[in-house]
Order: structure tokens, then sequence, then C-alpha cells
């Protein structure tokens, strides 16, 4: 796979995105409408592998994608730099304390996140199917629950150390959405473009809804919406910031 063939690796990550709607379906259908009983029990077990075996494959896809279509850490944000220079609060910093990364190509970066969102739903799936199948035993005592509980925070982190990548973030005076191979993804380049930042919505808006996210998480991720709304001129954000 060369540097410019993202094609092969958006389409691998759209196919897990495929797979986690229909796992997601059969949940939905299970929980639903089946009554407990032994036969339901193993059938959600069953599932439960099922969306444990996807996890795992995107896990294995992620570890290898070769080095030139990988992110790179540029800086870290310290968290009183980031409070310092927005306030008391994140919702309107540019960057979240902690890494922030880059990518060769912005159509690279959203297939990696697609996979980050997957690996995402795929995890609160198997945090609802641990509830089902153990209640009326507390799921967060579960190790399918702490299992799913690191794989959410590893991967919220992943997603939010891209968003300054994708709205071309400075820091040190180099816009990070100029880096790498082709830069942004179409037109001219500046500082704020809409298509890189319309290809983040979907992973923010992930973030934002997700029961692992922390408040901070989830306060700077609804920063990031309203800016692009605002900022970008992408509307859209607007109504997915307003909705739980």
């Amino acid at each position: 796979m060369s540097v410019g063939d993202t094609g092969s690796l958006f389409a691998r990550c759209q196919r897990f995105a495929l797979g986690y709607s229909g796992l997601r379906v059969e949940v939905n259908r299970l929980l639903g409408n089946a009554a407990r009983s032994p036969e339901s029990i193993t059938e959600a077990r069953q599932l439960a592998e099922r969306v444990r075996s996807m996890n795992d494959d995107i896990a294995s896809w992620m570890a290898s994608i070769p080095d030139e279509l990988r992110f790179k850490t540029v800086c870290w944000m310290p968290e009183a730099e980031a409070r310092v220079r927005e306030g008391d609060g994140y919702d309107q910093a540019e960057a979240y304390p902690g890494r922030v990364d880059i990518y060769p190509d912005f159509v690279t970066a959203m297939a990696w996140n697609v996979g980050r969102v997957s690996r995402l739903i795929l995890a609160s799936l198997d945090i609802r199917l641990a509830a089902w199948i153990h209640a009326p035993t507390d799921y967060r005592t579960t190790s399918e629950y702490e299992a799913s509980r690191r794989i959410c925070e590893h991967t919220i982190s992943e997603i939010i150390a891209s968003v300054p990548y994708h709205l071309g973030w400075r820091s040190s005076g180099q816009t990070l959405g100029q880096s790498g191979v082709s830069g942004f993804a179409c037109g001219e380049e500046g500082t704020h473009k809409a298509l890189p930042a319309l290809f983040l919505i979907w992973s923010l808006t992930c973030v934002k809804n997700h029961d692992i996210a922390t408040e901070d998480q989830r306060a700077w991720v609804k920063g990031r919406l309203k800016f692009i709304a605002n900022e970008i001129g992408l509307k859209y954000a607007r109504i997915v910031n307003e909705v739980s």
C-alpha cells in the first residue's frame, strides 16, 4: 500500500462500519424483544462473541497499517496551558490536554476515525449485552465492562488527538493541516476547511454521546462542534451538538 493509496484503507474501514451496523440491528432486536431465557441468554453470549471478534479484527487491522499511513504525535498539550490559553474550561480550547497527532492526509485520518468509531460502538454493544446477560448484577463489576471501558478510554483519546489536525490548529507557528503528503484534501490551503471538518462531525458526535467520555472531554467536543458550525459554516454540526 503506497502513501497515495488510501482507497483500500478507506474501503476496509467502511466494511467494518457496515459490520457493526448489522450487529447493532441484531443486538437491538434481541434486547428489545426477547424474554430472558436460557436460549436468549445463549444467543446474547454468541452475539457478544461476534462483537468482540469484530473489535479484535479492527484492532489487528489498525496494527497492520503501514508506517506511511500512520499518524504521528507532534506535541503534547499540558492541562495548565490549555486552561491558561482559553480560560477555566475546555469548551473554547483548540487542543485538548494530551496528545496532538498528525496524519499523511485527511482521507487517511478519516479512515482511522471510522475504525475508532466502530470500536466505540462495538464496545457499547458489548456493555449492553453484558448488562442484559448478568442482570440483576451490576454490569460495571463485570470483566466485560472493564475490558470495554479500557477500549473506549483509549479510543476516545485517539479521536480527540486527531481533531486539531482536521481543524488546522497552529502549534509553534506550524499549521497542522498543511503537513503531510497532501495538505488539505481539496482546494486552496487555508486555516479552516469545510471538507476536513465534515469528516470529523460523526466522530465528535460519537464521543459527545458516549457514556465513557468524561465531562471535560464532552465539553471540549461540544465546543469543537460549535466551532465547526459557527466558524466553518457547517450548520449540521449544530444540529448534532444539540442531540443527546
